[in-house]
């Protein structure tokens, strides 16, 4: 297969059978005449939580444009789901948020999500990239580095060995990496003598704990959950129903708050919250797991698109690209929205630069709304004007719109990524919380 500028596009390869990487394999097989996805856990038709994917033990949301992604590229995946234990509901009707002015309102809002587990939602994914005629896996497979066509500097494939320790070498007109945190690019570029893209970093050290129940929260409500809001709240958590009649409780801290490795602690931190349902919920309900604990440092995202020389066919995609402080629930809706931006390049006939312009664009909404708070950790201490004035005016929209549920909807519609910043700036709004200024964040008792 060739596409209009004659670039062969005989074998692609993914590195990495999570989220980002299986999304990637599904646009890939459009356009390629093999896709090989390369992974390095043991991957069956029941895998479900595993050791590649830690995070996958938590809470994971996959936003309304994320969802919509996924229900163009997977048609009637998300009814499946549904008809599977994990109903459609109303963002605002069923999901409630404690900032530090008070509880979301309960309002219609006509954002449409589910509550599922990331390895529920993972494993029909898989299945359907994986019934696709030309995708195959590879599964018990460490990928340990890239391979490069000495004339051109372009990929030329991938090297690395299985469980048994054997060495293998696979070709390929094009790599896509997709694997996650744990992503060993800048050491694969700097063993094959190329240049590393810098990167931007906020260093947020966020550490959270989760343990699946049975049952569903007793509240009535799908999501009850209290964010944790820079500089002052540094606590957080709540419950969240998932598929088939369970639940998972969740603690957060950012910094020195941490987060409890231990039964008696884990019940402790569910008390000190500003709200009694989690330590009600906890109590009263059987856990169906161990409790697991994660540790991340916020928010990264690597500059391939500046990159003035990158080799063609070498992709890189999800959290291998950028990757965000995970209390803002992005990172499976950016991982679509890649998708989506390589679903665009390779129909244009466009390459490695092509897609990474396209991903960074994508990535960069999302990436201001983490950045402009997470630089405030500190106090401020690193965040320059545009993210101290971002900051403040969103303390503003969220101090009115506990009260305020045309606000609210406005700040779910940005939220879930259907609209920009921009519909909380407009003229309307602007006037209101002018008029209306409402009283500023409290420190948490």
């Amino acid at each position: 297969m060739a596409d209009v500028k004659g670039l062969i596009r005989n074998h692609a390869i993914v590195v990495g059978g999570a989220h980002a990487g299986l999304l990637a394999a599904r646009v890939l097989a459009q356009h390629f005449d093999r896709v090989t996805i390369v992974e390095r856990d043991r991957l069956g038709p029941d895998t479900t939580f595993r050791a590649g994917v830690p995070q996958g033990y938590h809470p994971h949301f996959l936003l309304a444009r994320g969802a919509q992604i996924i229900a163009e590229l997977f048609p009637g995946l998300l009814e499946e789901i549904a008809e599977s234990g994990s109903p459609f509901y109303d963002y605002g009707d069923n999901f409630r948020l404690k900032f530090p002015s008070g509880w979301t309102p309960k309002t219609v809002t006509g954002i449409r999500i589910q509550g599922f587990s990331r390895p529920f939602l993972e494993q029909r994914i898989r299945a359907r990239v994986l019934d696709l005629d030309n995708v195959a896996l590879i599964d018990g497979f460490t990928a340990d580095r890239l391979l490069f066509d000495d004339p051109t500097g372009a990929v030329a494939g991938l090297a690395g060995r299985d469980t048994a320790g054997v060495e293998r070498s696979l070709s390929a007109d094009a790599v896509v990496v997709a694997t996650g945190r744990g992503s060993k690019l800048e050491q694969w570029l700097r063993s094959a003598g190329r240049p590393v893209p810098p990167a931007k970093s906020i260093d947020v050290k966020v550490s959270y704990t989760s343990r699946l129940y049975q049952g569903p929260p007793d509240d009535g409500w799908k999501v009850t959950f209290a964010y944790v809001y820079a500089p002052h709240v540094r606590r957080g958590g709540g419950v969240l129903e998932l598929e088939s009649g369970t639940s998972m409780a969740l603690a957060m801290g950012i910094g020195e708050e941490g987060c409890p490795p231990e039964e008696k602690q884990f019940s402790e931190f569910a008390e000190s919250l500003p709200f009694p349902e989690m330590a009600d919920y906890i109590a009263g309900h059987e856990p169906m797991s161990d409790l697991h604990r994660f540790v991340d440092h916020g928010d990264w995202w690597s500059q391939v698109h500046r990159m003035r020389r990158w080799p063609e066919g070498l992709l890189v995609a999800g959290d291998a690209l950028c990757r965000f402080n995970p209390i803002y629930a992005q990172g499976l809706t950016v991982a679509a929205l890649h998708a989506r931006a390589l679903a665009t390049t390779l129909g244009r006939g466009g390459g490695a630069r092509d897609y990474h312009r396209r991903a960074a664009r994508a990535s960069l909404t999302p990436w201001l709304m983490a950045s402009s708070s997470d630089l405030m950790w500190d106090g401020g201490r690193g965040a320059g004007l545009l993210a101290r004035l971002s900051h403040w005016h969103l303390g503003r929209v969220i101090t009115r719109m506990s009260e305020d549920a045309d606000l609210f909807r406005r700040f779910a519609l940005v939220q879930h990524m259907l609209s920009g910043p921009g519909t909380l700036s407009t003229p309307t709004v602007l006037w209101r919380l002018a008029r209306r200024p409402g009283s500023p964040v409290q420190r948490q008792g």
